[in-house]
């Protein structure tokens, strides 16, 4: 039927009627509450923030250099650098720690984690579109824009926080986990479904890695980290290439049998000969 959609195209259009600066204020509002341990130190927490924040565009704006369409976020808005100084302000410095608390609530850190991936997706799909026309028939710029796109966040701030002590467990890039998993993963689907087989168009494609994003963050709230998503490709990935997986267990060392008492005294030093006591 002539003028007809696709669900996911209704979807789409769902997802792009919403306001861009709701969206970034729940977005901002979410990462601003990732480091709380940082307060005492707050000009490192408001630029660890941000870069946590726009990371991602911020990597791949340099990375493509070409401001007119992929500008550096906190450079080319005053909305943005604004949205997150008030954010990041109300989170973690409010009397009373009063928006924090609201924060934390089940509905809310929903709500904001659903803006913050909606703009993560959204960032993703953006630059892959423009590394297509930028380099057309070229593999890895658009896997790599896009991969950076959906996690250049963790990779700017890992390095800083491991260099203040203050960075809690491994680094992104030395064990790749969700962040790193995720942006790649959501990067190849849209890639291939929209720009080498065209199943979907951008629109469509845009709205499906928006809701396998938003999918994941709600079960991810309400089950915990079983719905990985990005967990089993990786794992079969792995397993295929015979590249070790970062964070697996390593298989244990056979252990070799105990020495003797004999050896073992010997190595000890304890086979010398005692010394002659000489009465006085």
């Amino acid at each position: 039927m002539a003028g007809s959609t696709s669900p996911l195209a209704d979807l789409g259009d769902i997802y792009n009627s919403l306001p861009f600066e709701y969206l970034l204020i729940g977005h901002c509002l979410i990462v601003a509450s990732w480091f709380p341990k940082l307060k005492d130190r707050y000009l490192l927490s408001y630029w660890i923030g941000a870069l946590a924040a726009f990371g991602g565009g911020i990597l791949t704006a340099l990375l493509i250099q070409d401001p007119k369409r992929a500008p550096i976020p906190l450079l080319s808005s005053n909305t943005v650098g604004v949205i997150w100084t008030v954010c990041w302000w109300l989170v973690n410095y409010f009397p009373g720690n009063y928006v924090a608390k609201i924060l934390s609530l089940a509905p809310f850190r929903t709500s904001a984690k659903v803006c913050l991936n909606m703009l993560r997706a959204g960032l993703i799909a953006s630059r892959i579109d423009l590394t297509t026309q930028l380099y057309p028939g070229v593999l890895a710029a658009p896997l790599i824009i896009g991969s950076i796109a959906g996690s250049g966040g963790r990779f700017s701030i890992d390095p800083i926080l491991s260099g203040f002590g203050a960075l809690e467990g491994p680094a992104e890039i030395a064990e790749p986990a969700f962040a790193a998993r995720s942006g790649f993963v959501g990067s190849l689907l849209y890639w291939v479904i929209v720009h080498v087989y065209g199943t979907l168009n951008p629109l469509e494609g845009k709205a499906l890695i928006t809701t396998l994003f938003i999918a994941h963050g709600v079960l991810v709230d309400l089950f915990g980290w079983h719905f990985d998503f990005t967990f089993p490709p990786a794992y079969l990935a792995h397993a295929v290439t015979n590249v070790p997986m970062p964070g697996r267990p390593k298989k244990a060392p056979e252990l070799k049998p105990a020495p003797s008492t004999a050896a073992s005294s010997k190595h000890n030093g304890d086979s010398r000969k005692p010394e002659s006591k000489k009465g006085k």
